[in-house]
Parts: structure tokens; sequence; C-alpha cells
């Protein structure tokens, strides 16, 4: 097959002339792992890590097994094919272990292909595989389909060319994944000590500067220790209006359509994402109870997962002006007498989740969050300079979390567009 052009009707691309297109099953062989007999929490003497999904994908150990006949060890580097489960044709970079028995080795003769650059090229073809799994139940990649895909093999050294160019884009992408970890951690301790008082902030030379407090400080609250000056308010105390959004009202002809920030616009980390919003026709003498304002707090007040209920975000009026609503499965907050930011960033505190989980566990209406209940939220409210002070603290940290991300999100595009030229032969390597 050397020489001529082949074309992949999966993949729609036409290989250079000098590549081959190979069929899978004609190149690659593959092992299907076993449950392992013995399976412990802890490591131990004769063990080595069992290679589930989460591991695999975020180096987190949670199982071992012991190494017994028949089992399937996998070496570092190896690459591994989910078999079955929801999530059946993800390949991955294998880590030394035990091979799960819902997974595949892939094994084929590395002196004619780079098991790096194999391992980009099937990671392409992913979207084929999990778009053609079979059976009823629990999903499985189907065996026909993946034996008969084709890949384009262009001669060993520009395949570790390829490898070694994607390869370098991924270590820029894993350096930055430790630096967003490393910052999300140092977030979440100085959340912990600013908006417990144990952390206070000082302004030094127009900087600001965080000074531990002394323990003779402290004093007894209903809500445990914190700094003497501070105050106990219930939620009910310090906002204006908590209320739910607009129904999926039948519009009227006239009616003007505004967007709607629903469930699924809050992010994890407690941003409003538009991209997909949804738009509603609402008459104008509607428009004033609907729509936010900056500084507003939305909350998620029901949904099928109880995980999101309570999750929240703070709004800011967008630069483009247009008028957002907020729909009945949201519930709004409008902060008086307290610093907004500040609000915000207390309502992603731990101490706030814990309050999350209380009023689940003692409520009737599942999955909602009980707005009389919620309102009795006692927290603490600080002088407003400090409250500005920490607000801006922590706003600092978010602001180099979204550099991070966005640098993250620059590579992956980088690498992409890569993947698209160089494992179809559009671009070239030079050797």
């Amino acid at each position: 097959m050397v020489g001529r052009t082949s074309y992949n009707e999966n993949q729609h691309t036409k290989t250079s002339k000098i590549w081959q297109s190979i069929r899978i099953g004609n190149i690659l062989k593959y092992i299907k792992g076993r449950k392992p007999y013995d399976v412990n929490l802890k490591y131990g003497d004769g063990y080595l890590p069992y290679l589930s999904t989460e591991y695999l994908r975020n180096g987190e150990k949670t199982l071992y097994a012991k190494i017994s006949e028949g089992i399937v060890k996998v070496n570092d580097g190896d690459i591994i094919l989910l078999w079955d489960g929801s999530n059946a044709g993800e390949f991955f970079i294998g880590k030394e272990g035990i091979l799960s028995s819902t997974m595949v080795k892939i094994q084929f003769n590395e002196q004619d292909i780079d098991s790096v650059y194999l391992f980009y090229t099937l990671k392409m073809r992913e979207n084929i595989l999990r778009g053609h799994t079979r059976g009823t139940g629990i999903p499985h990649v189907d065996k026909e389909v993946f034996e008969n895909l084709e890949i384009p093999l262009p001669p060993l050294p520009e395949q570790q060319k390829i490898a070694e160019i994607l390869s370098t884009v991924d270590e820029v992408i894993e350096k930055v994944d430790k630096a967003i970890e490393k910052t999300e951690r140092l977030k979440k301790g100085l959340m912990q000590g600013l908006l417990s008082g144990k952390l206070k902030v000082v302004e030094s030379n127009g900087q600001l500067r965080l000074k531990i407090r002394d323990a003779k400080e402290f004093g007894i609250s209903p809500i445990g220790e914190i700094p003497k000056e501070w105050k106990v308010v219930k939620l009910e105390d310090i906002i204006s209006a908590c209320e739910n959004g607009i129904w999926g009202e039948e519009p009227i002809p006239g009616d003007i359509a505004y967007p709607v920030i629903r469930s699924t616009e809050i992010t994890h980390d407690g941003k409003i994402d538009t991209t997909n919003v949804a738009m509603r026709r609402i008459s104008g003498e509607k428009l004033p109870k609907f729509s936010l304002q900056n500084g507003d707090i939305i909350l998620v007040a029901s949904s099928g997962s109880s995980h999101l209920i309570g999750r929240a975000a703070l709004f800011q009026m967008q630069n483009n002006g247009k008028i957002y609503l907020f729909s009945n499965f949201m519930l709004r907050i409008r902060p008086k007498n307290i610093n907004s930011k500040f609000l915000f960033y207390y309502l992603k505190s731990s101490y706030y989740q814990r309050f999350l989980k209380y009023l689940q566990q003692t409520s009737t209406g599942l999955k909602n969050l009980p707005k009389k209940e919620f309102i009795k939220f006692k927290l603490p409210n600080p002088p407003l300079s400090e409250q500005e002070k920490i607000a801006e603290v922590i706003q600092n940290i978010d602001r180099r979390l979204e550099l991070f991300n966005n640098k993250r999100l620059k590579f992956e595009k980088i690498k992409q567009q890569l993947m698209n030229d160089l494992l179809t032969g559009k671009r070239r390597v030079k050797l």
C-alpha cells in the first residue's frame, strides 16, 4: 500500500502519497483485562495500582490490586482503550499497574510504529468508536468498527517527529494544569483563612498584605470563633430581595425576547456562561421584576441534581448592555449593607456548603432550596472596608486563574489544529 493515495471515509481526509493507510485490525492486537482476585485500599507488597479511569485521567490512586496469575500488567506508556462502560471508546496513556476488566491493552510492532504517534492518531478516532458502541445494558466498543478503522501511517522518522511536536504541546498544557491546581489550592487556603478571620488584610505602601490574627482578637459567636469586631447576621438582614425568576409563560404579540440565565449557565466555579443562553419573551411591565442588576447573586434553587442546589454566581453587567432575566428555577438575592463580592465568596465557603447539606437533610422538598430556611443562614459581617479588601484579594486570585485557564484553552486549540494537520499529512514535518 506504500505510495498510493488512500481515503479514510470515517475521517474524510486524504493522506499523503508516501503514507500508508492501514486497517487497525492488520497491525494491532489487544488483550482484555481481568478482574483481580484481591483489591485493597492500601498499597502493600505484591500490589500495584488498579487502573481505573479516574486514576488514568487525574493520577489519583484509589485502589491496589494484587499481582496474581491471569492479571494483565500495564507499563508506563502502554496504550489503553476503555472497552466497556458509558465512556467506552476512550484512549489513555497507561501507567504502571494492573489492567481493569473494562479495558484492553493495545499491542503492536514498535519497530514499525511509534507508540506516541499511534496514541494521538487513535485519539482522533475516539468519536467514531464512542458513536458506534454496542450493548443494550452496559455499552462496549464494537469490535468490528474498531478493527476496520483505518489510520494513516507515515514512515517511522516522520511518526517520531509528529509525536515529538504534539508531546511538546501536551507538556506545556500539563505545566499550565499544574499552575491551575497550585493556584486553586492557594485560593482554597486563602478563602478559609480570610472568611474565618484567621487572616487579616492590611494595606502597606498601597499594597494589600496578609497578616495572621492574634488569638486574643477572637471571640465566641453563634457560628463559632470570629474576630471580636465582626458581627453575625442572618442572610435576610443583609438582602433587599429574595425571589424566584420568570416562568415559561406564553408570549403576547409585541413582547420582546431577552436572554434568561438558567442553572445550566452557572459554572462550577461560579461564573455565568451565556454562550448557549435561551431567549424568552416578556412584557415590558414585568421586565423590572425579572431583570438582573449588577451585583445581584443568583443561586440554583431547583435541579435534578442535588449537588447543584445552592450553587451561586455573581451577576456583573455585561459590556454589551443586554438585559438578562433569570428563570424560575433560580433564586435571586440582592445584597444591601454588605459587599456583594464578599457575600458571593462566602456563599462558596465550606461553612456554606455544610449548611446546604443540612438543609437538604432536613427539608421535605427534594432537590429544592427551601427559601424560608435559606434566608435564616447565619454568616459573619466584618466592617465594610475589610469586606472590600477580602473580596479584592480573592478576586485577584480569580483573575490569575482566568489567565491560566485562557492560556490552557489557547494551547488546546493549537494542539487540536496541529493534530488535524500533522496526523492527516496536510502539513509535513521537516526531518
